[in-house]
Order: C-alpha cells, then structure tokens, then sequence
C-alpha cells in the first residue's frame, strides 16, 4: 500500500482549488462525483492492493521481550519507502506505517547487520563525537526497543 500511494502522489497532477466556503466546496464535489465520467489515473509500476488484507491476527500479538545484550536485525517482509527526508516503514501484517526520523532512520540503516544496543550506542557516540555521550546513548536506547515492540527487527539468527 505504501509504495502504491508513493507511486501515486510522485506521478498525479496537484491542483489546488480554493473555495469561499466548505458548503460551495461540497456542492461542488457533489455534482462533480455523482457521474464520474473521467478515466481513472493510470500510474505506471502501481502496485494492485485490492482484494489484500491486513492480518488481523496479529494486531495483539506481543513481540519477544528486547534484550539489550542480544544482536537484532531488521525484520523481513517490511516495506521502505522515502518521501523527502522521511522514511517510511510498512510491516508485513499491513496493520501499520511508521514514520522514522532522521535518528531513528540511521538505526534502522545500522541494523541491516545484526548489532547489540550497546554496539548501536558505540557507532554513534563515535560518528557525533560533539555531542554529549550520555544524551546518544538516552536517545539511543528508546529506538530499538520501539522498533522490537512493533516487530520491525526480531534477534539475529531468528528466521
């Protein structure tokens, strides 16, 4: 669904129409869609979502308990897509979209090998060597453990 919506937005025309009030906005709308007789946007490389569901059995499922001295690594069957400065992740149930930050975004990139929470801290710390090392390493530990708890990564060696 991600990567239909991004192929959508990157290829569709943007109009702006602006209206005095949201009533003239409404009876716009409404005789404009009552007999819709335009073709529908056709996006080259769209990917068909329709007819799939998310999983609903999964929406209560608990991720594994997240230990800080275990190596993880991303999980498979997620979606990433960019939209300017963000990235975006899709889990492979299709029951969520998670937006990273630009922090959150380079520990995502940093757990494409498996690493540890302290390993994650020491690359860091190291790469932003101004910044105050108790502060990383606070801003740090929250990340992994979010992204355990949402099953974006899972231990190494699992499958």
């Amino acid at each position: 669904m991600v990567k239909s919506i991004d192929a959508l937005t990157r290829s569709a025309d943007l109009h702006r129409i602006r209206y005095g009030n949201a009533q003239g906005a409404a009876d716009v709308l409404q005789a404009s869609f009552t007999e819709w007789d335009h073709p529908v946007i056709g996006v080259p490389g769209l990917v068909e979502v329709f007819g799939q569901s998310a999983d609903l059995e999964k929406l209560g499922e608990k991720a594994p308990p997240f230990r800080s001295t275990q190596s993880y690594v991303q999980a498979t069957g997620l979606t990433e897509v960019s939209a300017g400065a963000s990235w975006y992740l899709a889990d492979h149930s299709g029951l969520a979209v998670h937006r990273l930050n630009q922090g959150s975004a380079a520990i995502w990139r940093l757990l494409e090998e498996p690493m540890t929470l302290d390993e994650i801290v020491g690359v860091l710390t190291s790469a932003f060597p101004d910044a105050d090392p108790p502060q990383v390493t606070s801003d740090t530990k929250a990340v992994p453990h979010g992204f355990a708890n949402a099953h974006l990564i899972r231990p190494a060696g699992w499958e």
